[in-house]
């Protein structure tokens, strides 16, 4: 049986040309390497979420199929630049899920001009613990929401939290869409506070 997905009743409108945020470059790239961020070294490209920024920025309304088909890459991995990109407050998706596509907004366009002034952008220091403290202070957040607190990416979000599962000090709940994570009580702790609250009585 497969599931279908919900479609918004009321859309977002898409913008006006006029109201469109203006994102230029002197000489815009047009093949998919020119999008892809050079290492210093090797001086190998790789396709980052910032490469979709980029395009998105210079391509306003592209949707996700236009995106992988230029790429030559996978539905699923665009989607997973999207997703993270729409997580940071970036681009925006608007109109319909045929006829609609992703624009850029305010902070995407910041980056983009500043990114190396943009300090809101610069990643967070992410450790484990930091990782569970956010999730006790957001039950519920998943992996897209601790990528986008930290600003990191999907995988580092996803290796920290594998770690604290194996430790056994948060749980997933709900579905891989809808659900998220949920710090466990500390047992020990718990034994800890009744051992001395039995202590003091005695």
């Amino acid at each position: 049986m497969s599931i279908r997905k919900r479609r918004r009743a009321n859309p977002s409108p898409i913008p006006s040309k006029k109201s469109l945020l203006v994102y230029a470059e002197p000489e815009p790239p047009t093949h998919p390497q020119d999008f892809e961020q050079k290492d210093a070294e090797s001086g190998a490209g790789t396709l980052t979420v910032f490469s979709i920024l980029r395009y998105v920025a210079l391509n306003q309304g592209v949707n996700s199929p236009k995106l992988a088909a230029f790429f030559d890459k996978t539905m699923k991995l665009i989607s997973r630049f999207t997703t993270e990109l729409r997580y940071r407050n970036f681009i925006e998706f608007r109109g319909s899920l045929n006829k609609g596509g992703y624009f850029l907004k305010p902070d995407g366009l910041k980056f983009l001009q500043n990114p190396e002034n943009t300090d809101t952008f610069a990643p967070k220091r992410m450790t484990g613990e930091l990782v569970l403290e956010f999730i006790r202070e957001h039950p519920g957040a998943n992996h897209y929401a601790i990528a986008a607190h930290f600003q990191r990416t999907i995988k580092s979000a996803t290796r920290h939290t594998l770690r604290l599962r194996k430790k056994d000090k948060i749980t997933f709940r709900g579905t891989p869409r809808d659900g998220g994570f949920y710090a466990k009580k500390n047992k020990d702790r718990e034994l800890k506070n009744a051992h001395d609250e039995s202590a003091e009585n005695v």
